[in-house]
């Protein structure tokens, strides 16, 4: 256990090293070994092809603005493992296959596999986040493209298992309106043709932290009623209600907007 450990500490200190020369800041420096170094103290398996994976999508600034983007991609599996881990699931494995879904884990003594994608910011967020206001105009998803990212998915699930498709929206063209449309699309398919759908059991749709109707809410889901493993109620509620942070600081961080927001509109 002790050499594990070691190994991991070495590969983490060589991403580091790889980061520094590849150009990426302090910052995201910083965000890889705290994730990293959370994983390893909440026991989540895998990290060594984790973090194998993150050097080896590291891109270099050459290459333009999203050099870092596939780096991100996975980036995102871990922290999605993350969430789980402080969300009470155990026996979390991430990268646990070359082929198949990038994270399994057990809740309630049920094993889940989640395969993660993320739909990545485009010119139109940047625009937004370099301008002095933050505020732009901003395109939305078109459903097809939505639909597409999900059915790509169905190959990697296992068979006859609790598989959920995982879609973290990075860019303000997604919202939790658009995904509720596409499922809508997709429960009309599955209706018509359930055996198309049948491994997938449920699809998890985030932004990150979002103040829907004044809580903290972060996470959407969509459950496959024919599905050949559907999703158990008490997992299924676990996945709405999950929170990447403590409820209680989130609860706080959204009545500080709130104040913030009522003394601009005086």
């Amino acid at each position: 256990m002790g050499n594990k450990i070691l190994e991991i500490q070495g590969k983490l200190n060589g991403l580091c090293q790889k980061m520094c020369q590849a150009g990426y800041s302090d910052y995201m420096i910083s965000q890889a070994e705290e994730l990293v170094n959370e994983l390893k103290q909440r026991d989540v398996q895998g990290l060594d092809r984790f973090v194998r994976k993150l050097s080896d999508n590291l891109g270099n600034k050459d290459n333009g603005e999203d050099y870092y983007e596939s780096y991100r991609d996975i980036l995102k599996e871990g922290r999605f493992a993350k969430i789980l881990a402080r969300n009470g699931f155990k026996q979390i494995e991430i990268e646990y296959v070359n082929r198949g879904p990038d994270v399994k884990a057990r809740y309630n003594g049920r094993t889940v596999y989640f395969e993660i994608t993320r739909k990545r910011e485009n010119e139109e967020d940047r625009a937004i986040h370099q301008s002095k206001d933050g505020v732009g105009w901003i395109s939305h998803y078109r459903l097809e493209n939505i639909l597409s990212t999900i059915r790509k998915k169905l190959r990697q699930l296992v068979d006859s298992q609790l598989n959920v498709v995982v879609i973290w929206g990075d860019t303000m063209s997604l919202s939790r309106r658009d995904f509720q449309e596409a499922v809508e699309y997709i429960q009309q398919e599955i209706d018509i043709a359930p055996e198309r759908y049948r491994r997938m059991s449920g699809i998890l749709f985030t932004i990150g932290v979002s103040y829907h109707n004044g809580t903290p809410k972060q996470f959407h889901l969509f459950s496959n009623g024919k599905a050949d493993a559907i999703l158990p109620d008490r997992l299924a509620n676990k996945l709405k209600s999950m929170t990447e942070e403590d409820r209680s600081k989130l609860q706080k961080d959204y009545e500080n907007r709130v104040a913030t927001m009522k003394k601009r509109s005086h």
